[in-house]
């Protein structure tokens, strides 16, 4: 690990990241004429200063973002009036440019990846003016084709003593970080390159005020970070130079990233917005620290993921519009349904069939075109990932595969596999093998979850698919779980990494292979690198900074609900920016037609009045999800002192009811709802309760007389009962970086804790990027180090079973890691162990039976009644706090044709990430 460079000035870690605000500080620069004493012979006579008039001046660029080798023209703007005899340019990177004629319009080119300020000042015998008070901040981004095996950065700037930006006082210190640490899969010395990975990472080396002072680091999976100190005032560069090699060849490659630091007196201006949208090509500078989880569809389950995924992968079908019961064939030639014969019921016990003809026109962007058997072997790798944690298999599992929930563990044995999906070459077709509605015995089968042996299944349950018939087509729709690949391709990539892409086909096999869905023994490959029949294709990834997409050149419109090829933006730049105000700067200016997360409540000021000028328009669209505030019941102690070393806290904490009704009492929902999620009008957030948003079928009603309000007097008398009131309890409690709403609320919410508890419990909120809550929330039991985290849950498919199953039923996303099932050896929270939990796990197993009878009935009446009982009993367990149901405000550029942001506003995706393949400029 990189020690600070200046130990005793160390910044704490940042609780919250905030808009940027912008104040605009004249700075005066006196220039002191000598006074000349002119001695006469008769007497003498004293000389005046010159008077000096100072002016400030707010330049202007061709565009705030640029890339390698790009030229990009710098305006002063000085006044007509002001005849200036010199200008200096500083741009950033080491460099100035000197003008002493002219209109002082420049044009520069940068060598390397970075984020760069740029400053002009000009003079002549009477005035002086500069921009100290205005800098502009340029993106220079990797070159148009980087080479593949080379890192450029970047940089993120996690603090400073100053703004939380590139400037600071004299004397102040900057905390900077690689950024490919917050990547999905964090980067560091010894991780393959994610866009050549027979390379691995070698070294970093920061290059301070180009070598005034070198720090080296490689050391293996250490952070690589370092704290400066700049004690001399004015344009400080910092670059960080990363070594790769291949170690099977001894070749290396390396890459720049360089970040300008302004010591002194010194504001980030804000641009206007001035630059005209290249109709070439479309950026999303996003606020999302780290990008994609993987690009991986097997695996990957968050939006940040799904908006790249979405543009290259297709599945068999899509929904219509923002209809979520009708749908249009994208692979398959045609949806099936009970008329056309392609969906067969058994009327016996409600199995059912559904086949799907192909569409060879479909064509991966490689040339090669879609198959049947590209179909099974997708499923194939999707299905075998479904039993572990983190991944979004059992979505389509449930309906196909043996296992004693609706959330796993599935059983993956040959057998089942081979029944679940065939195809036909002749035919040209898949058939989807669903299982029974009714509940029903089969034979001897074994299944394991996660890696654990659960032995011979028909000896304890009957199997089912949970109702899923009545919904097969969307689970097919969503946006996970059922994109097509090529299998040709992943067989010529099937040993470019460690791991295989693919299984061989047999048992022994298939049991292996599912060890490549647990994360950190993902295919590097498959992480990095994609091949789908989508309307683009992946063109450029830098972990942790830039996903480009073009056109697929072989993509065809396979429906009339797709776009033509002609019709597609040539280019898609998603930028993964560290820096909120550098987000919001690029949309102001013109040259990003979206700014994704860089618009928190606070800034809702900042959004309209940019609304107001015409420069960028919104949609607001009601999400289907839910977000809540989670107790682990079974905390990895140990992995959470790394975080907070004066933790003490035993894993079984929240095993302890009254424990969770006082911390849930302690939360004050109206100052959620109506302070830290409302900002000029607008509402971000309504409360539920319970965790089924309001909108979906059989949502019931009258869940809402349940729900829990803010009351410190019950906190307190719950801390007093739970038999914790004794000692003092500090512990960390995360949050995602970029969502200070939920950092406002955290600390709300630790002062009430420590008010109700007579400051016994201390609990710290911690940042980290979204990526590692992810990775931290999706392993086995016992493993995640997080006692609270925000998270949430955005529908696969319209349906209450995508919601009970990941979060209040066995083996769930959240449930298995959480505690949440019945295993005596694996978890804290065992009612075999601790007798004292027999009146909870007496109410859980209730719940689960009411939710199983749900998927069992056909009855909307019943159903409804089912799940109110199972969402009451989740309520008073208080299994989660702070739940609700997001309100999605998407600003973008009124350049493009909203008309095309249609897709995106359909409620299965909830504005939660955009559909680009769709837009259009006017």
């Amino acid at each position: 690990m990189t020690q600070p460079e200046s130990p005793q000035q160390a910044p704490p870690k940042p609780k919250r990241s905030s808009a940027a605000k912008w104040i605009a500080i004249v700075v005066v620069v006196i220039i002191i004429v000598a006074a000349v004493v002119v001695v006469v012979t008769y007497h003498p006579t004293t000389t005046t200063k010159k008077p000096v008039t100072t002016l400030s001046l707010s330049p202007t660029t061709s565009g705030v973002s640029t890339q390698v080798g790009t030229p990009t023209t710098f305006t002063p703007n000085t006044p007509s009036t002001f005849k200036w005899t010199k200008m200096v340019w500083n741009f950033g990177d080491g460099t100035t440019q000197t003008v002493t004629s002219g209109n002082g319009v420049v044009t520069h080119t940068y060598a390397n990846p970075g984020s760069y300020l740029v400053s002009v000042y000009a003079s002549n015998t009477t005035t002086v003016a500069s921009s100290n008070s205005s800098l502009m901040v340029i993106t220079v981004n990797p070159p148009i084709s980087p080479n593949p095996a080379a890192i450029y950065g970047p940089i993120y700037l996690s603090a400073s003593s100053q703004n939380g930006n590139q400037t600071i006082g004299v004397g102040g210190w900057i905390n900077l970080t690689y950024a490919g640490l917050l990547a999905g899969i964090p980067v560091t010395v010894g991780s393959p390159v994610p866009g050549d990975v027979a390379y691995s990472v070698q070294s970093f080396v920061w290059n301070i005020d180009n070598g005034s002072k070198i720090i080296n680091d490689n050391n293996t999976k250490m952070p690589e970070t370092v704290n400066l100190t700049f004690s001399t005032p004015g344009f400080h560069t910092v670059t960080l130079t990363t070594t790769t090699v291949d170690k099977s060849t001894g070749a290396t490659a390396s890459g720049n990233f360089t970040m300008t630091i302004a010591v002194g007196n010194y504001t980030v201006g804000v641009p206007p917005a001035a630059v005209t949208a290249n109709k070439n090509q479309l950026i999303n500078a996003e606020y999302v620290p780290g990008g994609p989880r993987t690009l991986d569809p097997a695996i990957a389950y968050d939006t940040v993921s799904y908006e790249v995924l979405y543009e290259i992968y297709e599945p068999l079908i899509y929904y219509n519009g923002t209809s979520l019961t009708e749908f249009h064939p994208v692979i398959a030639a045609s949806v099936p349904t009970v008329s056309n014969g392609l969906e067969v019921i058994n009327p016996a016990n409600g199995a059912a069939n559904f086949t799907f003809y192909i569409n060879s026109s479909a064509t991966f962007s490689n040339g090669d075109h879609a198959t049947p058997y590209d179909v099974y072997e997708s499923l194939l790798r999707t299905l075998l990932f479904a039993n572990d944690p983190g991944t979004p298999g059992w979505i389509v599992a449930h309906a196909l595969l043996p296992a004693p929930t609706i959330y796993g563990p599935f059983n993956e044995s040959f057998y089942w596999i081979h029944h679940a999906i065939t195809w036909n070459n002749s035919t040209n077709s898949v058939t989807f093998h669903l299982l029974p509605s009714t509940p029903s015995w089969l034979p001897n089968t074994t299944a394991t979850y996660a890696g654990v042996s659960y032995g011979v299944l028909n000896q304890s349950y009957e199997v089912q698919n949970f109702g899923s018939a009545s919904y097969f087509l969307q689970l097919l729709a969503g946006p996970v779980a059922s994109y097509i690949m090529d299998y040709s391709w992943l067989v010529a990539n099937n040993h470019t990494a460690k791991q295989p892409t693919l299984p061989q086909n047999n048992s022994a096999s298939y049991v292996a292979f599912e060890a490549y869905g647990v994360s950190g023994n993902f295919n590097s490959f498959l992480e990095y690198n994609t091949m789908g029949s989508g309307p683009y294709q992946l063109s450029l990834y830098e972990a942790a900074q830039l996903v480009t997409l073009t056109v697929n050149p072989y993509y065809n419109q396979t429906s009339s609900q797709l776009p033509a090829r002609s019709n597609l933006i040539p280019k898609i730049e998603l930028e993964y920016l560290t820096n909120e105000g550098t987000a919001q700067e690029q949309l102001q200016s013109g040259y990003a037609q979206f700014a994704a997360g860089a618009y928190p409540p606070d800034a809702t000021p900042q959004a309209q009045a940019l609304i107001s000028k015409g420069v960028i328009s919104a949609v607001t669209a009601a999400e289907m999800s839910d977000f809540f505030y989670a107790y682990n019941m079974n905390i990895n102690v140990t992995g959470a002192k790394s975080y907070d070393s004066s933790i003490n806290i035993w894993p079984g904490f929240f095993d302890n009811l009254s424990i969770r009704k006082a911390f849930s009492y302690a939360f004050n929902y109206s100052y959620y709802i109506n302070v830290a999620e409302y900002s000029s009008g607008e509402y971000f957030m309504n409360q539920i309760t319970g965790i089924l948003p309001p909108g979906i079928e059989y949502y019931p009603t009258n869940i809402s007389n349940q729900a829990i309000q803010y009351n410190l007097s019950m906190a307190e008398f719950y801390f007093n009962q739970s038999g914790y009131n004794n000692g003092t309890w500090n512990f960390p409690a995360f949050n995602s970086q970029g969502q200070p709403p939920q950092d406002e609320m955290y600390t709300v919410w630790e002062n009430a804790l420590s008010q109700m508890s007579g400051g016994k419990i201390k609990m710290t909120t911690v940042d980290i990027p979204f990526a590692y809550t992810v990775a931290y929330s999706t392993v086995g039991p016992g493993q995640n180090l997080m006692p609270i985290y925000f998270l949430g849950w955005i529908d696969d498919y319209p349906n209450p079973t995508d919601f009970v199953a990941p979060e209040l039923q066995e083996y769930g996303i959240y449930t298995y890691p959480d505690g949440l099932f019945y295993n005596s050896t694996v978890t804290t929270f065992s009612p075999i162990t601790h007798p004292q939990y027999a009146a909870q796990w007496q109410n859980i197993t209730q719940m689960w039976n009411d939710l199983a009878a749900a998927n069992e009935q056909v009855n909307p009446v019943n159903i409804t009644l089912l799940y109110y009982k199972a969402e009451k009993i989740a309520v008073n367990l208080f299994l989660y706090v702070g739940t609700t149901q997001p309100i999605g405000v998407l600003y973008f550029s009124t350049a493009l044709n909203p008309a095309g942001l249609i897709p995106t506003e359909n409620t299965a995706v909830g504005t939660s990430f955009i559909i680009y393949y769709s837009l259009t400029y006017k």
